[in-house]
Parts: C-alpha cells; structure tokens; sequence
C-alpha cells in the first residue's frame, strides 16, 4: 500500500527542529520545542479536514462576524505518556472537540514483540468509522507503530479509515520498513534522516 510523507518546510518549524537536534538544548527546551512541533505536524493533519461556518451576529451598528468551528471527530494516539502531556493542554484549545488517548507501549525482551497498556474502557465509544485517527509520536519506530495499528484496528474494528502519523523524526529504513504495513498511512514529518 502507499505511504504518503508530508515534510514540513515552514521556516519555524525548520527552525525548532534544529533546535532540538543540537545537543545543548535543556529538558524543559526540548518539551517545549516538541510541543510546537507536535501543533504545527497536528495542524498540517487536520487542516483539510476541519470545517468552520460563518456566524454573523447583527449589532445596532455593525455585524460582527466570527467563525464556528464544526463537531469533528479527531482521535490522537500518542505513543508515550510524556508526549501525550506535553501536548494535550495545548491541542485541546487549537482543537476544542478533539480526543487525545495515550498508550504505553513496551517491548517485551523475550519476544522482541510489543505490549500495548491502555486503561480506557470508553474508547470503543469514541470511534467509528469516520473518525479521523492521528498517531503521535517523537520518533518514528515502525515495529512500535506497526503494533500500535494492528491494535487499532483489530480491537476498534477499523477497516477503511486512512491513518495519520505525525513524528518529529523519522528515518528511510523505517519509512521503507512501515510500507509493508498493509493500511493506507499519512505521515507527517518535520526531518527526515538517512540513518
């Protein structure tokens, strides 16, 4: 199946990845810079598909026009807890009906297989079959999110929804790696690396 990789070229967002590539840059700089990254990947996901109306509203001297933004059904993954607290306060205002769930993926040594923990119970309830689903993560592991869409889609029973990653990082062997994965895919990328 094809894979699709968007490569963000904003010069901001240029501009924070070289930032987060250096390697003096702070724990509390890094979060920040991930954060920003993650809004601008999320925005380029989910600007097409979110829709807004017009509402004007008459006053005595002049209409005031505003916008409303439509019910939307946009579902996150986030592969870790830490990205996932970096960037909910943040998604949620840009956002207002957007769904962010975080899972715990661990990789068991025995097996070289991957573990999903997730604590929600009401989450069959918030997908159907037009949600639109994003996966966020830093980097991109393909073994990681390969498992992570084989959970998605067997436990959720989701068939036909074309499935967005959004990662800071990513590299040509696991881009060429993920392409076996037999579900259309969207990434979202702001570097890419050869190594």
């Amino acid at each position: 199946m094809a894979i699709n990789i968007y490569s963000i070229k904003h010069p901001l967002a240029l501009n924070w990845m070289s930032q987060l590539l250096n390697s003096h840059v702070s724990q509390y700089h890094k979060q920040e810079l991930i954060n920003k990254i993650s809004i601008a990947l999320i925005y380029e996901a989910t600007r097409r598909s979110i829709q807004h109306k017009k509402l004007y509203i008459k006053y005595i001297n002049y209409i005031h026009e505003t916008y409303m933004i439509d019910r939307c059904n946009i579902v996150v993954f986030c592969t870790s807890i830490n990205i996932c607290q970096i960037v909910s306060k943040d998604l949620q205002y840009l956002i207002p009906n957007l769904k962010l769930y975080p899972f715990i993926i661990k990789q068991l040594s025995t097996t070289n297989s991957w573990e999903i923990i997730t604590e929600q119970q009401h989450l069959s309830s918030a997908i159907n079959k037009n949600s639109q689903i994003i996966i966020l993560s830093e980097e991109l592991q393909a073994s990681k999110i390969k498992a992570l869409i084989k959970h998605i889609t067997s436990e959720y029973y989701i068939i036909n929804n074309i499935i967005q990653i959004c990662c800071a990082i990513c590299n040509h062997s696991e881009l060429d790696n993920l392409s076996s994965t037999k579900t259309n895919l969207d990434i979202y990328t702001s570097y890419i690396t050869t190594y």
